[in-house]
């Protein structure tokens, strides 16, 4: 009844992953419905709305004469890289009132309409690291307002030239943190999704380079790791919700840029783990990106250039490794046809068409949300790579279940069901504490059988010994056949006096003798191994031992059997 347990098991698991499915399915369609159908008023919280102020602005000119602007977002070029615009407000606003607006690494102050100062941001205080002010979400908390009074907002590029224009909002505190969490949804669940998946390959990785197998496997599995994690980091200190959890707005600038500029590093590791041509180009590479990390960040701590200013280097070695990549892809293919390869290539190919894409929208419309792009490429190869990562440990999971099986085969023998050779040698091998028996044990006549009876009766002949020396023996020791016809026993912890296991011995051989024609008869001998003085137990001088004495009582048993066959044929005992 045990033996049938796994099959059954194996029988239902996959009517249980088809039920599970199922039932994944009914509840999107139910969620789906639910949502489409439902004429219900919502019951939820209400924070109220958030009114962009995209329209009605006026820019300050040199001549002190204001004018009127498009609707925003948009950029202007000055030679100060100063601005500074004003709006009337549409509608009379409370005490409390929040006007948000992106600063895309400027500084930022709002004035109100007596030329109080409502906010600041990047004019008074010092960046800790050069000039870099991180492209945050500025919140001004305004007093209450009339309809038509104006406020005023003032922008100052540290780069000078561009000035970036993004809208700007009006609303609560509780209705700007919901549009910005409603805006994030995406990214939060798709943040927690890479950081899940990061730490299954990395348990698969590490589980598998402890066990010291699929290495090459193993290496895909922690890049692609390092990858995912690292892409989390990168979409969550890219978008505004980071600001809702931290504080420091440049250092989660510092590491949006850091992320950004390590993801190519790894996805190349990626492409060396598959791929063995072309190491030194990859290695280059990847020390080339490196190398700009490093030159970077020392040259952003001493405060000679800022990271915004040195993304011409970046997106140039970025440019380089994309090509690199698929060429070293492309290669590969060629010469071989291995499935993760060409789902490799895929992701490759397609984040390296998004990247690009980025990058020309980044230079023809700067200071504007240009990464989407790269985002929707990121999302799409990122799920490929998920599937990929899923296959590469599915097949490290079948490969390891072959492997144990293959090992407990080569620990068995599969003629009698005793430890092989090898189980022996393994049995050795581990650290044992005295004390313990060491039995050996030789099949009498089996050449015999088999020159007359044939292989087929030697090998019964050999069942039947492992049989009576099991019977004899087990459970109290590990029994072996780790030779034609040699058999050992390792009785460890076992202080028993040994001629009770050889009388056991004596009578599994003496019932079956009388009942089966074919006679086995084993010779024996057995040795202790006591408690050495520097800890542990010589098992193996015992088996020589014992050994020694098995070969002398096969001796006498030749000795016996010609003095038999003498008598019978009538002629004097050989001496």
């Amino acid at each position: 009844m045990e033996k049938e347990a796994p099959r059954t098991v194996r029988r239902l698991t996959p009517a249980l992953c088809v039920l599970a499915g199922l039932s994944l399915l009914l509840m999107l369609c139910l969620l789906s419905i639910s949502s489409a159908r439902s004429t219900l008023p919502q019951a939820g919280l209400n924070f109220g709305q958030v009114e962009p102020l995209a329209q009605g602005w006026q820019l300050l000119g040199d001549n002190g004469r204001w004018s009127e602007l498009a609707s925003l977002p948009r950029q202007l070029e000055t030679q100060q890289g100063e601005a500074v615009l004003r709006v009337a407000l549409p509608h009379s606003v409370p005490s409390g009132t929040i006007l948000s607006l992106h600063n895309q690494y400027q500084a930022v102050e709002i004035l109100g309409p007596a030329g109080q100062r409502l906010f600041e941001y990047g004019l008074t205080g010092a960046p800790p690291f050069g000039s870099l002010l991180a492209n945050r979400l500025c919140m001004a908390q305004l007093p209450a307002l009339r309809a038509g009074q104006f406020v005023t907002v003032r922008l100052v590029s540290p780069y000078g030239g561009r000035i970036a224009l993004s809208s700007l909002a009006l609303g609560s505190n509780g209705a700007l943190l919901m549009a910005q969490l409603s805006a994030g949804r995406g990214t939060l669940l798709v943040t927690a999704a890479l950081v899940l998946l990061s730490l299954c390959m990395f348990t698969a990785f590490f589980t598998d380079w402890l066990r010291g197998r699929g290495r090459r496997s193993g290496g895909l599995l922690c890049h692609a790791g390092l990858l995912c994690l690292l892409s989390a980091v990168w979409l969550f200190t890219d978008s505004s919700l980071s600001q809702l959890f931290f504080h420091d707005p440049v250092a989660i600038c510092l590491l949006s840029f850091f992320s950004f500029m390590l993801l190519p590093v790894f996805f190349l590791g990626c492409i060396h783990a598959l791929c063995s041509s072309h190491t030194r180009l990859v290695r280059l590479l990847q020390a080339a990106l490196l190398a700009n990390l490093l030159v970077q960040g020392l040259l952003q701590a001493a405060g000679v250039l800022d990271l915004p200013q040195m993304l011409p280097a970046t997106h140039a070695l970025l440019a380089v490794s994309v090509f690199a990549g698929l060429y070293v892809l492309v290669s590969r293919l060629r010469h071989t046809h291995s499935p993760a390869l060409r789902w490799l290539a895929a992701i490759y190919g397609l984040l390296a068409v998004a990247g690009l894409a980025a990058l020309v929208e980044f230079y023809l419309r700067p200071y504007t949300d240009n990464s989407r792009l790269f985002r929707v490429g990121l999302y799409l190869g990122l799920g490929l790579l998920a599937v990929l990562g899923l296959r590469q440990l599915l097949r490290l999971m079948r490969d390891s279940r072959q492997a144990r099986t293959w090992h407990r085969l080569a620990l068995v023998d599969p003629l009698t069901g005793l430890g092989s050779r090898a189980a022996l040698e393994e049995a050795l091998n581990r650290p044992f504490q005295g004390p313990g028996l060491a039995f050996m044990m030789d099949l009498n006549n089996l050449k015999l059988v088999n020159d007359t009876l044939g292989h087929a009766a030697g090998d019964e002949l050999l069942r039947a010994a492992a049989a009576c020396i099991r019977q004899a023996f087990e459970p109290a020791g590990q029994c072996f056949r780790f030779g034609g016809d040699e058999f050992a026993v390792l009785l460890n912890g076992c202080q028993a006096d040994p001629q009770q296991f050889n009388q056991k011995l004596a009578d599994a051989l003496q019932a079956h003798n009388a009942a089966q024609a074919l006679a086995v008869s084993l010779a024996r001998g057995w040795s202790e191994y006591r408690l050495l003085p520097g800890g542990g137990a010589d098992q193996r001088l015992a088996l020589r031992r014992a050994d020694q004495a098995m070969y002398a009582d096969k001796q006498r048993c030749r000795v016996r059997t010609a003095a038999l066959r003498c008598e019978a044929q009538g002629q004097p005992s050989p001496q």
